[in-house]
Parts: C-alpha cells; sequence; structure tokens
C-alpha cells in the first residue's frame, strides 16, 4: 500500500495488507504518531512499513508503469469521473472518505 498523500498511519492500513505486505510512506512526520508506527512497524511481524524519499524523474514513472504493466503493482481506483464533472471528482477527493484513487477520463 501506497500513501503518497499522508492521510493514512501503518496502523490503519494493517488489515488492508496481505500477510507479507508492504506499506509505504512519503511523508514521515504526517499524520501524528506516524514515526512512531513506521519505527515499531518491523515488529509487528511480517507487515512493514517504509518509507520513501525521491524527487519524481522519468525513470521512476518508467519503473512503476513497469511494474503495473507486469502486474506487480495494483493501483485501487475507487472512481472514474469524465473531465466535465472535475469539481465533483475534487470534492470526492478532498471529503477525506476515499478508499483508492480518483481518475479523471480525458476524451
Amino acid at each position: 500500500m501506497l500513501d503518497a498523500v499522508g492521510k493514512r498511519t501503518f496502523f490503519s492500513c494493517l488489515r488492508s495488507l496481505t500477510e507479507k505486505g508492504v506499506y509505504i510512506t512519503e511523508h514521515l512526520f504526517f499524520p501524528k504518531y506516524h514515526p512512531f508506527q513506521v519505527m515499531i512497524g518491523s515488529f509487528l511481524g511480517k507487515k512493514k512499513a517504509k518509507i520513501h524519499f525521491t524527487k519524481p524523474n522519468d525513470g521512476d514513472l518508467a519503473f512503476l508503469c513497469s511494474l503495473v504493466e507486469q502486474e506487480k503493482l495494483k493501483p485501487v481506483i475507487e472512481k472514474c469521473y469524465p473531465l466535465e464533472q472535475i469539481v465533483e471528482a475534487h470534492q470526492h477527493m478532498e471529503s477525506g472518505r476515499t478508499k483508492g484513487k480518483i481518475v479523471l477520463r480525458i476524451t
């Protein structure tokens, strides 16, 4: 599970992870108590917590694309919106109740 926004903690995602699942975050200090959870996560069993620090670049994007194509990375898409409904899509995302990614469909 990848938390690129800093809305979920390792502990809040434990039930979503497979037995050997890995929680990856890009926000060490957000949300509250998050550093503590990441540090002790390794002692809680096979589920792990990791921190990812990087600057986005073409190589990383190509690597992620290859993982998706190989079905080794499966993004969770909650809902697709046509571009004409961008306001509704943004409101849905800002509600904080999303369980996956929100996709804008451009035709």
